[in-house]
């Protein structure tokens, strides 16, 4: 099902939000419409990934789409895991918009999406409502890591120990995307997921350090960008839950 709003971003407007849901029941057509609309995007901020996108669709609970005179220049496919987990499948922008906060916004959508379905189907169990709710990702980007620091990370990343229920969450990413690979469990890190599409691993010169000595060390040192291993880190954090109550009301 596919609903459309208007919408801004900082001080520019001009925007058509696509949300698209029951992308389970979609026709191949429509199927393939919106993995053409994702492709674009992504050829274009950074490389074709081909089949990759079908797999985005396919597990995705909730795809977003950004438009401006029907060109799309944004989209975010979404995963609810679980009960207390969601799974940033895929957040891409045109680099001639990125300066506009849009991916954090689309992300933040589909977490407000999120509780407010966990809180329709929790009903008279309203405790449930008060529980920790989770996000996680995998990235090879520096920058992708520090974006999530404004929330609970238990990230090896920043020397703390997770927990044996957010290495299960880590582990469950991994083997989504590369049940094949190695994942470090120590490091959160997937071995070698990238070995299949090397036109994905980062030449040097094109990696986004982050500007933090900290999380470019690490990725520099787990992700081995020098001998493109193509290894990507898995990221689990708790989302704010000063967060939660504001995008329940939004």
């Amino acid at each position: 099902m596919k609903t459309y709003k208007n919408i801004r971003f900082g001080s520019v407007g001009n925007f058509q939000l696509e949300i698209n849901t029951g992308l389970a029941t979609i026709s191949s057509v429509e199927k393939e419409e919106l993995v053409k609309n994702m492709r674009e995007v992504t050829s274009k901020s950074w490389n074709d990934f081909k089949e990759v996108t079908y797999r985005w669709l396919e597990l995705a609970d909730i795809l977003f789409f950004v438009k401006q005179n029907d060109k799309c220049i944004a989209f975010s496919s979404n995963k609810y895991f679980s009960d207390d987990l969601i799974i940033f499948l895929s957040t891409m922008v045109l680099p001639e918009y990125q300066s506009l906060g849009i991916a954090k916004r689309l992300q933040k959508m589909a977490v407000g999406y999120f509780v407010r379905e966990r809180v329709s189907i929790n009903g008279l169990k309203f405790w449930k409502n008060f529980s920790t709710l989770y996000f996680a990702y995998r990235t090879p980007n520096p920058r992708a890591v520090i974006a999530a620091s404004k929330h609970i990370i238990t990230s090896p990343v920043y020397g703390s120990k997770p927990s044996e229920k957010e290495m299960r969450m880590a582990k469950s990413v991994a083997d989504i995307f590369s049940p094949t690979c190695h994942f470090d469990l120590e490091h959160f890190v997937i071995e070698g997921a990238f070995t299949n599409s090397p036109e994905l691993i980062y030449e040097e010169k094109a990696i986004p350090w982050s500007g933090n000595s900290k999380v470019d060390a690490y990725c520099a040192k787990y992700l081995d960008y020098r001998n493109k291993k193509g290894n990507l880190l898995v990221i689990v954090g708790k989302i704010n839950p000063l967060l939660k109550i504001t995008l329940f009301f939004s």
